[in-house]
């Protein structure tokens, strides 16, 4: 249900590999940040099953308690945020569209065409 939102045939292998992940409802990773610093962090969502359902999360950073995002997608986003992710490299981190959208609440595909 998820391919069409999600690049179709060609993305279907990744689409595979992110799957079980949507289900858990947990990514831990790690945002580098420049100068070496970074971050870790704590991605959780209440697992849905459609593309097109709005999907409750909450990203949490361990070093920094109070420090709480809590926001709704589109299933189909986070899946495809979660498909860009990398979870053979040494460093899990979300893409930097997803950290623009959380953080400056913007969506870089909109404001780059505006």
């Amino acid at each position: 249900m998820f391919a069409p939102y999600c690049g179709g045939l060609p993305q279907e292998q990744a689409l595979l590999k992110v799957l079980p992940l949507l289900h858990q409802g947990l990514l831990e990773g790690h945002r580098q940040l420049e100068g070496g610093k970074g971050h870790a962090f704590r991605l959780s969502w209440e697992p849905v099953r459609a593309p097109l359902t709005a999907c409750r999360c909450d990203l949490t950073f361990p070093n920094a308690p109070s420090l709480r995002y809590s926001f709704e997608v589109p299933a189909h986003q986070l899946v495809q945020w979660l498909m860009e992710c990398s979870p053979e490299a040494n460093t899990i981190d979300l893409p930097e569209r997803c950290w623009q959208w959380i953080l400056l609440e913007q969506d870089p595909l909109v404001s780059d065409a505006g």
